[in-house]
């Protein structure tokens, strides 16, 4: 019993690798495999890190480090502690932006994993647990079949997500956020940068100060604000929560299965509506702008229709038209 716990809490840091060096430039490698790993985390700077799943129990960890100028003791470090195992890159602060890598790690399936890296980007594929974390501060995320409740996070780098089923909350401070085949709740937020939703079944939460957004082939709820860009939905069944600063909103093969709001202050809304006309009730106002709603029209209010789904909608500057 004293033994095992022994084991158990014994912390091993390696430098470990084969060295090559020529005159400028010194690489160093490394390609290691461990085993009762239940958790990893990574901490890469200036390199690409790379995640996927693999069918075996253990976890394959293979890197290089690139360095460009002689005398940088920058190097690649790993860390077993009580089953996880952490990665990260060691910099000479004297010489750290000269150097570049890779580091790839295959994985069991349903592992808990996270990557912070900086200057480079992430890919992760076919992961599958309830904390996977995804944050680059100058890189892009690619990722493809997660499962589970997922964080992913950019500071200055685009997102690109496809093949998601659960819980995911993902926001990026300067760059494009794309997410395709999801399942499930989502969350997302952009300080600069167009979104992008398609194929999407559950709840989308979102918002955007400088940006467009779009939805395409999306069912269930949105609830979308933008201060600067317009908001475009195709092929929706659901319930929509427009609000839009400075920018138009469109809707085409739109469906409403639930009450919903439209909100511009400048620009139009214009909602192309698979519906038939008694299916809404309509409360519409607008500062400056026409209001029309299947064949009823009005100048600064419209109220008009009797129907289970309430449309309430308002515009400071800009026509509204629903049809």
């Amino acid at each position: 019993m004293k033994t095992s716990l022994a084991i158990v809490f014994v912390v091993a840091i390696f430098i470990v690798g084969n060295y090559v060096t020529t005159d400028d430039v010194m690489s160093q490698q490394i390609d290691e495999t461990f085993n009762n790993i239940n958790a990893v985390e990574v901490n890469g700077s200036f390199m690409n890190v790379e995640v996927e799943s693999h069918d075996a129990d253990n976890v394959h960890l293979w890197g290089e480090l690139t360095t460009k100028k002689a005398g940088d003791d920058s190097k690649i470090l790993y860390e077993v502690k009580g089953g996880t195992l952490s990665v990260w890159v060691e910099k000479d602060n004297k010489m750290f932006q000269n150097i570049s890598g890779h580091l790839k790690l295959e994985v069991p399936k349903y592992i808990r994993v996270k990557v912070n890296n900086s200057s480079g980007s992430i890919t992760a594929r076919n992961l599958k647990n309830d904390k996977l974390g995804l944050t680059s501060s100058s890189g892009s995320i690619h990722a493809e079949g997660l499962q589970g409740k997922m964080n992913v996070s950019a500071s200055s780098g685009s997102i690109s997500l496809s093949g998601i089923e659960g819980e995911l909350d993902v926001t990026t401070s300067s760059g494009s956020i794309k997410v395709y085949d999801a399942e499930g709740n989502i969350s997302a937020r952009s300080s600069s940068g167009s979104q992008v939703f398609e194929d999407i079944e559950g709840k989308i939460r979102t918002n955007a100060s400088s940006g467009s957004l779009r939805f395409n082939s999306v069912e269930g709820k949105i609830s979308a604000v933008t201060s600067s860009g317009s908001i475009r939905v195709t092929d929706f069944e659901g319930a929509l929560n427009l609000t839009s600063s400075s920018g138009s909103q469109s809707g085409q093969n739109v469906q409403l299965k639930a009450d919903s709001e439209f909100h511009s202050v400048s620009g139009s809304i214009t909602m192309n509506l698979d519906n038939n006309a008694d299916d809404f009730t309509f409360d519409l106002r607008a500062t400056s702008g026409s209001l029309k709603a299947f064949g009823s029209s009005g100048s600064k209010t419209l109220k008009t229709g009797d129907g289970v789904i309430m449309v309430r909608g308002s515009s400071s500057s800009g026509s509204q038209r629903y049809n």
